[in-house]
Order: structure tokens, then sequence, then C-alpha cells
């Protein structure tokens, strides 16, 4: 079974696509857990499932911050082609070792624009806040 934190994006860069206006739904959210120890706060940074509730009598509340995409959701949310100066570039998704590349190319030609992570769903977020940094989606 793959890790659920291999299967989203990482916390860093959830709020980095919250911040560049990527939508705020998802099944899975970072979510900020405040433990009361010896009167000092502590910062837990937690994955949440959606549909789970919140108690409020919980002593230790945990409040949603960003969705945490999954692969999947980042999936749909990137375009399968891009059409710059009237060249189409396709969507290329590859994994080498432990290093995720995705990229959008012409055929076999050096890719256009490409991506580094160790994750798919990192790699595919970083992807996504390129491409809307260039303006090429909205």
């Amino acid at each position: 079974m793959i890790p659920k934190k291999q299967q989203v994006v990482n916390h860093k860069l959830s709020e980095e696509l919250k911040k560049a206006g990527y939508k705020q739904e998802g099944l899975w959210w970072w979510g900020y857990l405040i433990q009361h120890d010896d009167a000092k706060e502590l910062d837990i940074w937690n994955i949440n499932r959606c549909e789970q509730p919140i108690n409020e009598n919980d002593p230790h509340p945990i409040e949603k911050i960003c969705v945490a995409p999954t692969v999947a959701e980042l999936g749909e949310a990137l375009p399968d082609y891009l059409n710059i100066k009237r060249t189409i570039y396709q969507l290329d998704i590859l994994k080498v070792d432990k290093c995720w590349i995705i990229s959008y190319r012409v055929g076999c030609a050096k890719a256009n624009i490409r991506i580094e992570a160790d994750t798919e769903a990192n790699a595919r977020a970083k992807m996504w806040l390129s491409l809307k940094k260039q303006g090429l989606i909205k």
C-alpha cells in the first residue's frame, strides 16, 4: 500500500497551491493540530479526511487549513495538451528511480516545460504552479 504522504501534495506545496488560487476542494486536507502541553501550543500538521467530523469537545481540535490534492485530483487539473504559439505540447509523466519527471513536449523533442520532484503528487503540484505562473492555465 502506498503511504498517504506519497499520494497527496506535501504541506508546503499545498499552501502554495492555495495562494495561487487552486480550488480548495478535495478528499484530503492539511489540518493544524493544537496540543496543549504544559500551557504551550505545539504546531503539528496532519492529513485528515474531508468528511472527518470535528469534535468540538476534543481536547486536540483540528482546523482545516488547505486542501492536500491527490495525484488523481491534480491529474484532472493539469491539461493533457498545451497550445503555445501554434505548437501543441503533450503532457509526459516519467518515473526514474525515485524521481518523478513531468513535462510538456512535442514528440521526442526536448521538453518545453520540465518539473522534477520526489513524489508524483508533488511533481504535478509544481507543474500546476509553473503553468499558473506562466499564465498557461486559469
